[in-house]
């Protein structure tokens, strides 16, 4: 018997610093080589979405940070791979905006940088599923909102 393909849920940050720019990581693994993206992965059994939105960004970029808000969800599948992701974004900041990113997992990233949002919708190299959020003009009023809201602190 054939076993029946599921959706896999992941959670994802988009983290907002104190100069209202948004922290991308460049991929390094297969899905994604070279692209930018935000940090996240799969939700572990049994766990809370915000807790592992914070366990991603620790894991991946070695930086603590505050949940400020459930942002949205995605959807994105690949039919040639069997796969299909449902994320969960939120919005967050840094816990102390002295943190510097780094690469945590080398074998996943090559690097962190941070970018002004209006700098990075129009990116021909961000990976897929961020390139499909960037897509939506909604999702891009809502994180300028956030952007405003919760960057540019002193």
């Amino acid at each position: 018997m054939v076993e029946e393909l599921k959706p896999q849920v992941a959670v994802a940050t988009f983290i907002i610093n104190n100069e209202g720019k948004i922290l991308l990581g460049k991929r390094k693994n297969q899905s994604g080589y070279r692209l930018w993206g935000i940090p996240g992965g799969k939700l572990k059994m049994y766990e809370e979405p915000w807790v592992g939105a914070l366990r991603e960004t620790m894991e991946e970029t070695g930086m603590i940070v505050k949940i400020e808000d459930k942002f949205t969800f995605s959807s994105w599948f690949d039919i040639h791979e069997e796969i299909h992701w449902i994320s969960l974004l939120y919005i967050a900041t840094p816990a102390d905006d002295s943190q510097k990113p780094r690469v945590v997992e080398k074998d996943k990233f090559f690097e962190w940088q941070w970018f002004y949002v209006n700098d990075v919708q129009n990116r021909p190299d961000l990976y897929y599923p961020l390139h499909v959020f960037f897509g939506d003009k909604r999702h891009m009023i809502a994180l300028n909102a956030y952007v405003r809201k919760y960057g540019f602190r002193a």
